[in-house]
């Protein structure tokens, strides 16, 4: 007989490892699909309109924007009371204390988008990883029981051959049927299951053809300080502080005014135009509320950057460890595949010459079958840690 692929069913024997031998297709590659996703995303309108937003604030010497004042006045005749109009402009002009806080918060809430935009984009990244390796466990199921229902359909084939002529009991197909509906009821609900991924997928980017070729290698270690989610956190905590100094700088903010005011010839009196200029500045502390609110902030904010760098380094020290035990497991238990697989010929030569009993066999088949799928579990569970691994440090795949 000759030597297929390993991927191929030779006499009822499905290999060790259908991980190399899905069928591989033209689709988007991981960089396009988070691409798509960004766009379909409603997060990704957002940071055009606070770039917005930001151009239209003042400078960043005024505490707001400038105001203009007009008013009127009508006189008496009479009482000899001129009327009179008034026109004006006014500002609130920030001391230098607190223009420099200003100029600094202005410059961080420019970062903030960028680090918003880059946080939000990991956390896409980790949802296609995780939607890629759920249509791999699918596909690779799908693929088995696909294979295994092939190898049954042969045997039922050759039994039907052996029934007929009389050297095969009748009942010897009922066990071989009832596994092969087994796996058709497994099958169906696997159908039902990769449609609705496949939606899924479609929904999040907008693309028609499902991805079937994305990989993902180990990344070094990256710095803590520069995973997305931190760099969010920290420029959080860091425009809170910014907020809580602008708000003591500005207590005694002062706002400039000036302006024209027209008064209209009365009785005796010829009409005059004055120029007006005033300067009001306020005094006091900032409310107890206010200041409350601003130290609460900063405690939030300084919380939200502990827990979450608490958490990356705890997951990623426990994932560390726990990656070479995942390789070793995978390449075990791909070893014990092969080795069973290299069982069943004969196995299955057996029974085919009467010297296994059918439930025997069965009992045989399953467990060498169960084995190939136990290690084609651990080599998902490896390759899965590798993105999980990647997406700890912060790194988005290219």
């Amino acid at each position: 007989m000759p030597t297929l692929p390993h991927s191929y069913v030779i006499g009822g024997w499905i290999t060790s490892s259908l991980l190399v031998s899905l069928p591989a297709f033209a689709g988007p590659g991981f960089t396009e699909s988070l691409d798509a996703a960004w766009l379909h995303s409603p997060e990704a309108n957002e940071p055009q309109q606070l770039q917005h937003a930001l151009q239209q604030r003042p400078s960043d010497w005024l505490a707001a924007q400038p105001s203009v004042n007009v008013g009127y006045a009508t006189g008496n005749q009479a009482s000899a009371i001129a009327s009179e109009w008034q026109a004006g402009v006014s500002a609130s002009v920030y001391l230098p204390a607190a223009a420099r806080t200003n100029q600094a918060l202005n410059s961080l809430e420019q970062q903030q988008i960028s680090h918003n935009i880059s946080a939000q984009r990991w956390q896409w990244s980790g949802r296609l990883q995780d939607w890629w390796w759920q249509w791999q466990t699918l596909n690779v199921n799908q693929q088995r029981l696909q294979q295994q229902a092939s190898a049954l359909d042969q045997q039922l084939q050759w039994l039907e051959v052996m029934i007929r002529q009389g050297e095969r009991p009748a009942a010897d197909r009922l066990p071989l049927q009832q596994s092969r509906q087994a796996i058709e009821t497994s099958l169906l609900q696997l159908a039902m299951e990769r449609q609705q991924q496949a939606a899924r997928f479609q929904q999040w980017t907008g693309l028609t053809e499902l991805p079937d070729n994305w990989s993902f290698r180990q990344s070094p270690e990256q710095t803590i300080d520069q995973h997305p989610l931190l760099q969010m956190e920290s420029a959080n905590r860091d425009s809170a502080q910014l907020q809580q100094q602008l708000q003591q700088h500005s207590r005694m903010t002062p706002e400039f005014s000036l302006g024209l005011r027209h008064v209209a010839a009365v009785d005796q009196l010829p009409s005059a135009d004055l120029v007006e200029a005033g300067i009001r500045v306020p005094f006091g502390s900032t409310g107890y509320r206010e200041r409350r609110d601003a130290i609460r902030q900063i405690t939030s904010s300084e919380r939200a950057l502990l827990d979450q760098r608490q958490t990356l380094e705890r997951e990623r020290s426990a994932l560390a460890a726990y990656l070479p035990n995942l390789q070793t497991q995978a390449s075990h238990l791909q070893e014990l595949g092969k080795q069973a697989s290299a069982q069943y010929q004969s196995q299955y030569q057996a029974w085919k010459n009467g010297t296994l009993p059918g439930l025997q066999w069965l009992q045989v088949q399953d467990s060498i079958w169960q084995l190939q799928q136990q290690a084609d579990e651990a080599q998902l569970r490896y390759s899965r840690a590798i993105s999980d691994w990647n997406q700890l440090q912060g790194v988005i795949p290219q």
